[in-house]
């Protein structure tokens, strides 16, 4: 077990380490560099469970992180390589407003995908609930701000 700021990654790099050229070559593909906080996350933990796991929106523990990806050659469900793509989830297309502003960095124990803002580093909650299928403007998705930052996310995990 190592420290994230004032949580514990259980099992980091659970399927291999990652490195810098490994980074770069995930950001070209994702045509853009990856959050700062975010980047030192994977170089460290690529990956790993959380001991605090459980976020909050309004009201009330809304949901536990299950899945969070990494860069390695371990199962494809643990790939970000393979997950990333918030177009690839439910269906929802490269057209939709918004998608490729996002990129999915873990998953819930319900199937919800927590992403992060490429623009400024946020992290939203999007329940596949709330994906809209509308015939005249196509897909709308309304993720949920969780945390401002990659950081501030993983500090305000809690215990059930």
């Amino acid at each position: 077990m190592k420290r994230y700021s004032n949580n514990a990654v259980m099992n980091p790099n659970p399927f291999g380490t990652t490195n810098e050229g490994e980074i770069s070559d995930f950001e070209e593909s994702v045509g853009t560099r990856l959050p700062g906080e975010y980047r030192a996350y994977l170089l460290e933990f690529n990956g790993g469970e959380f001991e605090k796991d459980c976020f909050e929106r309004t009201g009330g523990i809304d949901g536990r992180v299950h899945n969070v990806y990494g860069l390695h050659v371990g199962p494809r469900y643990a790939k970000l390589t393979e997950r990333w793509r918030l177009s690839q989830c439910y269906d929802i297309g490269e057209s939709a407003p918004g998608v490729k502003d996002y990129l999915v960095f873990a998953s819930t124990e319900t199937g919800d995908l927590l992403l992060l803002n490429l623009k400024d580093g946020a992290v939203f909650f999007l329940d596949h609930e709330t994906i809209e299928d509308d015939p005249e403007h196509g897909t709308r998705i309304k993720p949920v701000l969780i945390a401002t930052t990659f950081d501030e996310f993983v500090e305000s995990l809690t215990s059930d």
